[in-house]
């Protein structure tokens, strides 16, 4: 799996990734197939507070194959690894139909590249299938992966979060998430306010564990900052570029 992964994903970029274009201006689910993106780059810096302790990339390309192929790097300094976060690279193949993602399968691999965990998602039977030999059935509401998420937070309009649940694959067990608002918000994005869309997902069964996401209608609602919050302490990434590639 991790091979598999990791090849499509090196070949997609050597292929296709040959001239990025920044900053497009449309919403996944308004434009049309000729315009639609067939991968993009998101760079993020890592916060805790005021502090800078990491950094990510998150790569996501369509495959010859018919599958969507994504690939998150994270690298933790050494505060980020006291609050309890390693790097790790994160792998995921799924579809999409519409504005509703399929997850086929992820896994997880540290810094030494030995798996951490992984899992098939068996959707005949409805089923999450780990890789350490646990089973768990799915809720009747969505289920992805971490990495699947991501892409489903882009092609929803953001309206339709609101109030309802999400299942996410952390590692190997399950969470449940409700989406408590999705509101209008200005940040502050590379020396720039822009409007963004601020949305909440709380830990149904943790009240102090949440995560805020701003998605940036702008650009293709794709999260420019994610805020990861235990105990109200909460980790920032903070998007700092982005390259979309487009079909030639």
């Amino acid at each position: 799996m991790i091979d598999k992964n990791c090849r499509c994903i090196k070949e997609c970029l050597t292929a296709r990734f040959v001239t990025f274009l920044i900053l497009i201006a449309f919403p996944f689910g308004l434009i049309s197939a000729e315009t639609q993106p067939i991968g993009f780059q998101v760079k993020y810096k890592i916060h805790f507070g005021d502090l800078k302790i990491g950094n990510s990339t998150r790569t996501v390309v369509s495959g010859n194959d018919g599958n969507i192929y994504a690939e998150h790097v994270v690298r933790a300094g050494g505060l980020l690894r006291m609050l309890g976060e390693d790097s790790y690279t994160q792998n995921s193949t799924f579809q999409y139909s519409g504005n509703e993602v399929t997850p086929i399968s992820f896994n997880i691999t540290n810094d030494s590249d030995h798996e951490v965990a992984s899992a098939e998602f068996d959707w005949t039977n409805r089923k999450v299938l780990f890789g350490n030999g646990k089973v768990f059935d799915m809720p009747a509401h969505q289920t992805l992966d971490w990495e699947a998420w991501y892409v489903q937070m882009a092609l929803k309009q953001t309206e339709s979060f609101e109030n309802q649940y999400m299942t996410i694959v952390e590692q190997s067990k399950l969470r449940s998430y409700v989406f408590q608002d999705a509101a209008p918000e200005q940040i502050t994005f590379r020396g720039n306010t822009v409007d963004t869309v601020k949305i909440t997902m709380q830990d149904v069964n943790r009240n102090n564990r949440k995560y805020v996401v701003w998605v940036y209608p702008e650009l293709h609602n794709i999260p420019i900052r994610i805020d990861k919050i235990k105990k109200d302490q909460g980790v920032s990434f903070v998007a700092t570029s982005f390259d979309i590639v487009y079909p030639e």
